[in-house]
């Protein structure tokens, strides 16, 4: 067999071989880097059943006790979800697995056997203070903006389904609407860049404990004295009885 024979029925082959696996040489390369990469991290498994409104949080807590724990990173993390469902919360607990940097890769998957949940999974408890990110636009948006609103003054958050009534003219109170429509990383940031939260024991509640922010949680509206307690003890007492400032809409 001649050598140019040889050498192009070993391009055929080739050929043939690409043409089956329906890869380009340079995607089963890079297949291969990235599987090397992988293979230095660890993989962890979420379910997710109907977890709501509370998976969000319940993400954030898990996260930020894995990473704690020492377990090795980057993490990869598999999550579960049932195929029947509305998948409420799912969005934002996406968008909170984000936030943080150790986490490398998120693959998703649907099992009609998901029974357990990350609720099912973490207990009600504090959150002690741990690094993680909002995206850079949001955290500098969000500083700016209530730089503009409170001037000179600290901020406090107010995450509240009903009315608040600003208690400290000292302070600046910036109650967030959800009508204003800003995403879950702007809402974080908004936490992120204040110097107290007042509000629900949610994302954003969550979000104020990992970042190391006074936070008083509650699960309806939070009485008068309970407030001024509050505020006395991470901001001494009032100066004067001028009545308070807060926010009704961003541009206020």
């Amino acid at each position: 067999m001649s050598l140019a024979l040889f050498q192009g029925r070993l391009a055929n082959l080739r050929r043939r071989i690409v043409a089956a696996l329906h890869f380009f040489p340079f995607t089963v390369l890079h297949l291969l880097i990235h599987a090397a990469r992988k293979s230095g991290g660890t993989a962890r498994t979420a379910a997710a059943a109907d977890a709501g409104d509370a998976l969000p949080l319940r993400t954030l807590a898990w996260l930020a006790r894995l990473s704690a724990s020492g377990a090795p990173q980057p993490i990869d993390i598999q999550l579960r979800l049932p195929r029947e469902g509305e998948g409420i919360g799912v969005p934002d607990a996406l968008s909170a697995m984000l936030t943080f940097a150790c986490v490398r890769s998120i693959e998703l998957s649907w099992d009609d056997r998901v029974s357990a949940t990350l609720t099912d999974e973490l207990p009600e408890q504090s959150l002690p203070a741990h690094a993680f990110e909002v995206p850079v636009a949001a955290e500098r948006e969000a500083q700016t903006l209530l730089k503009r609103l409170a001037g000179g003054a600290a901020v406090i958050l107010v995450h509240l389904r009903e009315p608040f009534a600003a208690a400290r003219s000292d302070l600046y109170f910036f109650q967030l609407d959800a009508a204003w429509g800003f995403t879950l990383h702007e809402r974080m940031a908004l936490v992120r860049a204040a110097d107290a939260y007042i509000g629900a024991s949610d994302t954003l509640g969550g979000t104020a404990q990992l970042s190391g922010r006074p936070a008083l949680l509650v699960s309806g509206t939070p009485g008068t004295s309970e407030v001024a307690a509050f505020l006395d003890r991470h901001f001494g007492a009032a100066a004067s009885s001028t009545p308070a400032r807060s926010s009704t809409s961003p541009g206020s």
